[in-house]
């Protein structure tokens, strides 16, 4: 019976992230509400509107890109939006093995639209 009451209070404590109903972080340490209105991300050169509420992810830390902001609707692992700037030219978007098969291309500032599509895609 206990076994069961640890579980149930492990899973309910685990969903808490994922709840719109906190305001501005309170609820969760790991997420905070994103309201429907214009808002800054990243290093807050880009301005969006988000067409309905969202849930911003505690920051992580990267090596080489200063300002990431990562939004879900329902936790990382089933869907979320990525904000990346302060990505400085020459450096990668993802720490890799330069021994790997598969290698994420450089950022390079002068890159296309469609370049910058392919090495999103290459990840």
């Amino acid at each position: 019976m206990k076994r069961k009451f640890l579980l149930a209070l492990a899973a309910a404590a685990s969903l808490t992230g994922c709840s719109t109903l906190g305001s501005e972080g309170i609820g969760s340490p790991y997420y905070s509400l994103i309201r429907v209105k214009p808002i800054a991300v990243g290093d807050r050169s880009l301005v969006v509107t988000p067409p309905r509420e969202w849930n911003k992810q505690r920051p992580r830390l990267f090596d080489d890109i200063r300002d990431v902001e990562d939004w879900t609707l329902n936790g990382p692992y089933l869907d979320g939006m990525t904000f990346v700037s302060g990505l400085a030219n020459g450096k990668y978007l993802i720490r890799q093995n330069r021994f790997e098969d598969r290698q994420v291309p450089k950022f390079r500032a002068e890159m296309s639209a469609p370049e910058i599509v392919s090495m999103l895609e290459s990840l």
